[in-house]
């Protein structure tokens, strides 16, 4: 990821994003983000994806409280976790199955591991605040959060908003960087990316996409692509409509 600092934006007092620009496979600008999340507790809860950057601490800082609890998004976002958790040794480390043997010099408190679609048994201690629902099935094995104070969604590689011109401001993003126009929300080539991404087991995928549908929320905040401030669920729906509806059906 880049070494540029960060974009850092206050979406509400309660949360911030740090967008950078980023290029998958060094080609495609698709962006990247974390988002830092101030709970009523004062604690801060933080889904890392983006590097610990001067600017990132001093704006964590400035949310005030201590930094509780460190999520790592998907089995892709795991490249800034070790920074994250050498700063801030005490907050609770959690990701999905299989992370902790990635990333073996982070202590995770344990990996979302249970049926594939909600939370696990074990409890991590802002879940009154925050649902989460995990994509077991996805090719990344990702994290989906849900906010609930601010109706807010927070995920990493189930959703693209393309093009990322938050994190990558201006233009000319060459011939790579025009395809990401054809990645908005509800277009076919992003349906047919989801598609693939789930290919392992489709009816988990889009159950577990119908419990996110389910929940009481509108801002989607994506790792790769602009914030969507509103319409976020009509967002999600219309991009993952077709697996929520398979989904409805018993499983063959």
């Amino acid at each position: 990821m880049s070494d540029l600092s960060p974009i850092i934006r206050s979406i509400t007092p309660a949360i911030s994003i740090f967008s950078i620009p980023f290029k998958r496979f060094g080609l495609m600008p698709i962006g990247g983000r974390s988002t830092a999340i101030k709970l009523q507790s004062g604690d801060i809860w933080i889904y890392v994806s983006t590097p610990l950057q001067e600017s990132t601490k001093a704006e964590i800082a400035r949310l005030g409280g201590e930094v509780k609890y460190l999520v790592v998004p998907d089995m892709e976002h795991t490249m800034n976790i070790s920074a994250f958790h050498k700063a801030y040794p005490t907050a609770i480390c959690v990701g999905p199955e299989g992370v902790a043997a990635k990333k073996p010099d982070v202590k995770f408190a344990f990996e979302y591991s249970t049926n594939g679609l909600a939370g696990p048994a074990e409890k991590a201690g802002f879940e009154e605040e925050i649902e989460s629902c995990y994509f077991k099935s996805h090719a990344n094995k990702d994290l989906a959060f849900l906010h609930k104070p601010s109706g807010t969604l927070i995920e990493a590689d189930v959703l693209f908003n393309l093009p990322a011109t938050e994190q990558h401001p201006g233009s000319g993003h060459g011939i790579l960087g025009s395809l990401n126009g054809h990645m908005a929300p509800g277009t076919t080539m992003h349906k047919k990316m989801i598609a693939g991404i789930a290919s392992s087991d489709k009816h988990a995928f889009g159950v577990a996409a119908a419990i996110v549908a389910g929940w009481s929320w509108d801002r989607l905040i994506p790792c790769h692509g602009d914030v969507l401030e509103t319409g976020g669920k009509n967002a999600w729906t219309s991009t993952l409509g077709d697996l929520i509806a398979a989904a409805a059906s018993p499983k063959k």
